[in-house]
């Protein structure tokens, strides 16, 4: 695993693979309408539901878009906002945590968490990446950084709730969480991994697992996805994991094993069952991904069911491949391989889906002849659950996140092309601001706004 999201690394690790597997026809897809209803009263983790949809249903209104109101940040963002109560929460790689005024950027409160950690071989100084967690029953909000310490913070006041914060990466200087931090029925789900790709001695080498916190014991479980002390299998995606209502899911990352990278559950996307037994139930490594070279997952698995299909999983690999899987038989292997990226710029993270209008849209595919040409590229299911490209949309280079779908809208940040907003039938752009720093976080929504992290800035995108 690298620190593919910060340091913008790439690696040539398998062939040009620069067309989907159904190229097609780009029919019609159906509207949502204009600003009408509510949009969406709470963003509470990353992916906005526990099966990563990122997406609500009510667009704001594409002809008016703008930016609403900005403001600085003591760090770059890398985690996904989140939205409630009509304020939007932002952590910083600086261990901070903000509290803004959704409609006005208004400061309400900071809390410097300090939760900063600086690694002495050159591999950075880290704070708070993954995206925090909002539970409402306990008016908290979950968040942890290089520090290894669990924060929960009061949503009010931003004050440390009591019996916090607590320890749970006991080696900060090699161990670091990435993913998003997710509750699932009164368990907090914590995907750990590592800095940069360790390949020291297993004392100085991250163990990449899966803590289960109860949030009402207060006592941990623990998923190890490579058995054994210092084999790496970070779990290092922006979502952590995904939650059908029956299990959980995961993709893993290398292993740093004599057995080779895919020991254990390296390089597997898994299914496992929910706290506190964390019993992995299926698993698979499609073919298509190596057994050698840094070609891990870079994602929690997106959960859908498109119309005449089975459940299904879906998640990108650095190998330039996406693939779906049938949630009911994993282990059988992909019923639907992708050919999307150019296996030179990371092609990490995981697609977004909007059931409206049965529309399964990634970011970071290839478009062009040009390695780093990318931009978005979205599908639609046909009969027999056959998958058919209908649109693919340039829109710029570097780290580009998974797709925000509102409504009629597809939402991107766009690495170094900034944001854009696509119209969701056609991929038409319908409104672009090209950034000063890269846009390489997630998007998040709330109350008819998008709120945007754009380098050491937050900022608002809607109506006026």
């Amino acid at each position: 695993m690298t620190s593919w999201l910060r340091l913008g690394l790439v690696a040539a690790v398998a062939a040009f693979c620069a067309f989907a597997l159904f190229p097609g026809s780009g029919q019609a897809l159906l509207p949502t309408g204009g600003a009408q209803g509510t949009f969406v009263d709470e963003w509470l983790s990353y992916g906005h539901d526990d099966h990563l949809t990122n997406n609500v249903p009510v667009s704001p209104r594409p002809d008016s878009l703008t930016q609403l109101w900005r403001v600085a940040l003591d760090g770059t963002a890398y985690g996904s906002p989140l939205y409630f109560r009509n304020t939007v929460y932002v952590a910083t790689e600086a261990g901070s945590l903000y509290a803004f005024d959704a409609a006005t950027g208004d400061l309400r409160w900071r809390d410097q968490l300090h939760a900063v950690e600086t690694l002495p071989d050159g591999c950075g100084t880290w704070g708070i990446t993954s995206t925090p967690t909002i539970d409402p029953a306990l008016n908290a909000i979950f968040a942890i950084g290089g520090d290894g310490l669990l924060h929960s913070l009061d949503l009010d006041t931003g004050a440390e709730r009591l019996s916090f914060p607590l320890t749970l990466i006991d080696r900060p200087a090699v161990e670091y969480v990435w993913g998003g931090l997710r509750i699932v029925e009164g368990t907090l789900y914590v995907p750990i991994a590592s800095y940069c790709d360790e390949t020291g001695a297993p004392n100085d080498t991250a163990n990449g697992r899966i803590v289960a916190l109860d949030l009402t014991t207060l006592t941990t479980s623990s998923l190890d996805t490579v058995p054994g002390l210092g084999n790496l299998g970070g779990v290092w995606g922006y979502g952590g994991v995904s939650y059908d209502g029956e299990y959980l899911y995961s993709a893993v990352g290398n292993a740093f094993s004599p057995d080779g990278e895919d020991a254990g559950y390296g390089d597997q996307l898994i299914q496992f069952t929910p706290a506190p037994s964390l019993q992995v139930v299926a698993s698979n490594k499609p073919a298509e991904v190596s057994k050698t070279g840094d070609q891990d997952f870079g994602a929690a698995p997106l959960l859908f069911q498109p119309t005449g299909c089975p459940p299904l999983a879906a998640a990108n690999n650095k190998s330039g491949y996406a693939f779906v899987w049938r949630r009911t038989k994993i282990a059988n292997g992909p019923l639907v391989t992708f050919g999307l990226g150019d296996a030179v710029s990371e092609f990490v993270g995981s697609p977004s889906w909007s059931a409206t209008l049965g529309l399964l849209v990634f970011a970071e595919a290839k478009v062009g002849d040009t390695p780093g040409d990318e931009g978005v590229a979205a599908f639609t299911v046909a009969r027999n659950c056959r998958f058919v490209e209908a649109w693919r949309t340039p829109t710029g280079t570097g780290i580009q996140t998974a797709p925000l779908i509102v409504g009629s809208l597809v939402f991107t940040g766009a690495g170094s092309g900034g944001l854009y907003a696509l119209d969701a039938m056609t991929g038409d752009v319908l409104w672009h601001e090209q950034t000063v720093e890269p846009a390489s976080a997630p998007l998040a929504a709330g109350d008819h706004r998008i709120f945007a992290p754009v380098g050491s800035s937050l900022e608002a995108i809607g109506n006026p």
